[in-house]
């Protein structure tokens, strides 16, 4: 229904303006030489507002009933005079805020209307979100909303800490409320839109950052080639008939007894030895992580990824647990044929979201903290490399080190092959 503004208006009467006219004594010395044109200043624009008033009740006046047409003609020619001035002052705006659009880049008015359109605080917990999901979780973690204060020393290496569901949730959000910066770790505890706007963040943001990845999956995995067909890459059928993706993933198709692993052999340093001082060490692994840090220009010998990789886009300078358990779960995705990546494969069954949180808790375990320190030390001398001195030099190592980590050398091997012994360390 529109709203009748009639009868505000019709209520605003002369003296409403007596605060403008009145009073301005108080605003300079009345001998003062710009005390005159203050007082003209302010008549003139009294007496605007009193004209537009006046103007506006003319339009707005309904005809008495008994009216005669030429009464009526005359209203609404007052009525179509003034639609015809309003919809020139529109088209003067329309005329500026065009000029305005064409002198700013397309990616920087995009930003600027984004930014209007959420507000200031709806854009820090986007930002927010978006680190979230490249260096912590790719999907958020259920219970752990609504968030309460913890303290900044918050243990998270204690023992008990992944030992039931309870202590896990309250490590997880902990872990989302001390990485906020400290201007908004008040305002989540309190802002009713806060887990609306950073989960659907989040879950927005695993497609972005898989997107380069997918896109650069040939020569992520150009070290298995030939035995490994990267034409298969993304087709269900053709990595069901193709040994080397069932010896990668250890699956068997055709056996719906076959044992279900979340460490299968991509995620080794060699997938043909098969030890827990390899594990997460591949050269695919570290490989998608240069990617999401410095863009999938990297594999090809830029000096840096173009577009820019999401890591240097938000200013990362490490590699978390979250990154690596990340590249894990994507690696078994660009292996598997799924058609979608989600929480469990569409055609594989693969639990992607468990797996991904049980190889976080693998890198967070106390009683793993040596290996685990191991695995975060090769994944960040990969992407930083401090003592690289040239960036194609870096892109050489990426693609040269670890030759060893070939599962065929030369030769097609079987699932059945492998042996899975020895998990007592890690699990």
């Amino acid at each position: 229904m529109v709203e009748d503004f009639t009868r505000a208006i019709h209520a605003v009467g002369d003296n409403s303006l007596s605060d403008i006219t009145d009073g301005n004594e108080g605003i300079a010395d009345p001998d003062s030489a710009s005390h005159g044109a203050n007082v003209a200043d302010v008549g003139g624009l009294a007496a605007n507002i009193l004209q537009e008033l006046d103007e506006m009740r003319r339009v707005l006046a309904a005809p008495p009933l008994d009216a005669t047409v030429a009464d009526l003609h005359k209203a609404l020619g007052q009525v179509q005079l003034a639609y015809t001035c309003i919809q020139q002052d529109l088209n003067g705006v329309r005329t500026e805020y065009n000029k305005l659009q064409n002198q700013l880049a397309p990616r920087t008015r995009a930003r600027a209307l984004k930014a209007a359109q959420s507000g200031p605080l709806d854009t820090a917990v986007i930002n927010v979100a978006k680190k979230y999901a490249l260096l912590y979780h790719l999907w958020v973690p259920s219970g752990i909303f609504l968030l309460c204060e913890y303290p900044a020393n918050f243990d998270f290496n204690h023992q008990r800490r992944y030992q039931d569901n309870e202590t896990r949730i309250t490590a997880y959000a902990a872990e989302i409320y001390l990485m906020l910066p400290i201007a908004l770790q008040t305002q989540a505890t309190k802002y009713e839109q806060f887990k609306y706007i950073f989960t659907s963040m989040v879950n927005t943001e695993r497609a972005n950052i898989l997107k380069p990845l997918k896109d650069s999956a040939a020569l992520l995995f150009s070290h298995l080639i030939p035995a490994l067909d990267p034409v298969a890459l993304g087709d269900r059928k053709k990595c069901v008939d193709n040994p080397v993706f069932l010896s990668l993933l250890k699956r068997d198709p055709t056996n719906p007894d076959n044992q279900y692993t979340s460490l299968v052999p991509i995620l080794f340093q060699d997938p043909n030895r098969i030890n827990t001082q390899g594990l997460f060490k591949n050269k695919v692994l570290t490989r998608m992580a240069c990617v999401l840090f410095n863009g999938k220009g990297v594999l090809m010998g830029k000096k840096c990824g173009d577009p820019p990789g999401r890591g240097r886009e938000l200013g990362a300078t490490t590699v978390a647990e979250g990154m690596i358990a990340a590249c894990c779960t994507f690696a078994r995705y660009l292996l598997s044929g799924d058609d979608k990546f989600s929480s469990i494969g569409s055609q594989t069954n693969i639990q992607y979201e468990k797996d991904f949180e049980y190889y976080v808790e693998l890198l967070r375990k106390p009683t793993n903290k040596e290996w685990s320190l191991g695995v975060l030390a090769h994944f960040n001398n990969t992407v930083f490399g401090a003592d690289r001195k040239a960036s194609r030099q870096q892109v050489t190592d990426i693609n040269n080190a670890d030759d060893t980590d070939s599962p065929t050398g030369g030769q097609t091997r079987s699932w059945k092959m492998t042996s899975w012994t020895n998990w007592e360390v890690l699990e």
